[in-house]
């Protein structure tokens, strides 16, 4: 194994993270290739605890799994991440405990705010990451919140575009008429249909009298 191929190997198993498993895991045990992945780790393996022993199998295992693609874009991460000084390092470590701290749902919002972040102009990512290093955490959670509402809302726009005016006044009417948890619940079914399906969906609710709607968001 190249050096730069060992390197990459211990970036994968260094930014990746699994769940635990207790089992037994003594180096003589471990296949050729397992082995092979795992070198650097090799003196010092009796003295880790078999939880670190099992991250490090399961990650050498993806490892060497991993297409070549995921190889390259490994040494990429890699090699950003070696050219930072210490304190930009410790800095993304909080980060990363920071993320890994929040539930999936809140993980899978900040994955979409990133995913804009992304495609903006590389200007605008400069200075949209200025201000955001110099929020305060609770501006800072604002802030995603914010992107997040404005995301819901566009959403709302587009799909509300395919009915005609009379039914978005309709559409309007019936859901100030709801309480709270009815409109929660109606979201909720409107996000588990398939988005093909959403709008038929949303055209057999404007049908309905005001007794079916009731009905059909009776909590299940």
């Amino acid at each position: 194994m190249t050096a730069i191929v060992r390197l990459c190997a211990i970036a994968w198993l260094a930014f990746s993270s699994i769940a635990a498993v207790a089992a037994e895991l003594d180096w003589s045990t471990l296949d050729g290739q397992t082995q092979k992945v795992l070198t650097p780790f090799e003196n010092e393996w009796d003295g880790l605890d078999q939880a670190t022993k099992r991250k490090l199998v399961d990650q050498a295992q993806r490892w060497s799994e991993a297409s070549p693609e995921q190889r390259t874009q490994a040494a990429e991460r890699f090699a950003r991440w070696q050219s930072l000084e210490a304190p930009q390092r410790d800095e993304l470590r909080q980060r990363f405990r920071w993320f890994s701290q929040q539930s999936p749902e809140r993980q899978r919002e900040l994955r979409r705010v990133f995913q804009r972040f992304r495609h903006l102009p590389r200007d605008e990512r400069r200075q949209l990451m200025r201000r955001f290093e110099a929020m305060t955490p609770e501006q800072r959670q604002g802030f995603v919140q914010g992107l997040r509402m404005n995301d819901r809302a566009t959403g709302m726009r587009r799909f509300l575009d395919q009915f005609t005016q009379q039914e978005r006044i309709q559409i309007r009417r019936i859901d100030a008429s709801l309480s709270q948890e009815q409109r929660m619940i109606f979201r909720h079914r409107m996000r588990d249909a398939a988005k093909s399906e959403r709008g038929k969906l949303m055209r057999q609710w404007l049908q309905m009298s005001d007794a079916e709607r009731l009905e059909y968001l009776r909590p299940r």
